[in-house]
């Protein structure tokens, strides 16, 4: 369980978020995951994941935080591994930042048919990205090492 702070934290801040950027990996079983976060531009951090399971990737993310006015956003668009969106050309999953601390922020989604919850926190070299029900109890969770 992580305890979801009730009201949303007020002026989080995209620069808040640099200790994210960086090159990641993750295996498990037969997978392998890779993430990498780009530092800021202008108003906003770039970001990419894949996923490859067995012998062939099941998909691509293309990740952006976002200032947007006294908060951070985090847009996702999916692809299959020939780059086909799941997403309609102009939509993407949105999550909002909720609480932000040192090497760590809880990103809740803007539409409830979405993983409620998204954390992601940093201990050195090892970078979590968990994922919530409504109550707070994980249903996910990946590990990447730097």
């Amino acid at each position: 369980m992580v305890a979801i702070p009730e009201k949303q934290q007020i002026g989080i801040h995209l620069s808040s978020l640099e200790w994210i950027v960086g090159k990641w990996y993750g295996e498990n079983s037969q997978n392998i995951m890779e993430e990498d976060w780009h530092p800021i531009m202008g108003d906003a951090m770039a970001g990419w994941f894949r996923w490859k399971k067995a012998d062939s990737i099941f998909l691509y993310e293309f990740m952006l935080f976002q200032q947007v006015d006294n908060t951070v956003v985090l847009k996702i668009k999916h692809f299959d591994s020939n780059l086909v969106g799941w997403e309609e050309k102009d939509k993407w999953v949105e999550y909002v930042a909720w609480s932000s601390a040192l090497n760590k922020i809880i990103l809740k989604a803007s539409d409830p048919k979405h993983t409620p919850w998204i954390a992601y926190e940093r201990a050195g070299s090892k970078l979590t990205a968990s994922f919530y029900d409504k109550s707070g109890k994980q249903t996910d969770m990946y590990e990447f090492h730097s």
